[in-house]
């Protein structure tokens, strides 16, 4: 009866490759928690991550649009802004397409709770909903503020190096993607965040590499991805490639 152990018993399963069992944990255990607990949109995310990873992404907007978008979550404005970016960036990714009124949600309950950059996590999303609602300026603004500050890697380098590289998969300049997330893929965990968190990034590198042609560097990732767990979807990914 314990949602952090519920949760991090949910990211064991996910790592593992398990997504039927975090599957079955979360709809045997989320109906008895009360909806104003700080972790319960969270959960209903990683059920929409599995629904996503078996192809269904009816299912997933559902859960979304049910538990976790900002007005009916009543987590930590750190997991509504992380939980709705990357859910709608996958959504976009994976070619079954966000509907822009979800993105004007999350970029503008986004604006209120983050007003001023400086935290490399929620940055990192900030510049994903910029990139998908065409706020190429405020990108700009985010970044060149963020290369200016003296507190670390995560803030004046892979920060930008992810905003860049967002805004360049938005214009489908994939090769351009590539050539800037490449680099710093290795540091992207100075971020902060879990497994499950980043790897939207490491999703977006991959498709942009499947996307700009560089099948061998593609199926590399690939396999290094289903040597750690079991993904029916980079397993067809794997066979495309």
């Amino acid at each position: 009866a314990n949602a952090n152990a519920v949760h991090a018993l949910a990211h064991a399963m996910f790592e593992g490759g398990d997504g039927e069992a975090v599957q079955a944990l979360i709809d045997g255990w989320l109906p008895s928690y009360d909806r104003a607990g700080v972790l319960h949109g969270h959960l209903a995310w990683h059920a929409a991550l599995v629904a996503l990873e078996q192809g269904d992404a009816a299912a997933a907007l559902r859960i979304y649009e049910d538990q976790v978008r900002p007005g009916v979550s009543q987590g930590l404005p750190i997991n509504v802004v992380s939980d709705a970016a990357s859910f709608l960036w996958r959504l976009d990714l994976y070619g079954h397409g966000a509907p822009p009124a979800g993105w004007e949600q999350v970029a503008g309950y986004a604006r209120q709770a983050f007003p001023k950059p400086g935290h490399a996590f929620v940055d990192a999303h900030l510049a994903l909903i910029e990139a998908a609602t065409a706020g190429r300026e405020a990108l700009d603004r985010r970044i060149a503020t963020l290369e200016a500050d003296p507190r670390g890697v995560a803030l004046a380098e892979v920060v930008p190096a992810i905003g860049r590289a967002a805004q360049a998969f938005a214009d489908a300049d994939y090769a351009a993607c590539v050539r800037t997330l490449e680099p710093v893929a290795g540091a992207v965990v100075r971020i902060g965040g879990s497994g499950a968190q980043r790897q939207v990034i490491e999703d977006t590198l991959l498709v942009a590499l499947m996307r700009a042609g560089a099948a061998d560097k593609a199926q590399a990732l690939l396999e290094r991805r289903l040597h750690r767990r079991p993904s029916s979807r980079d397993a067809a990914w794997l066979a495309g490639v």
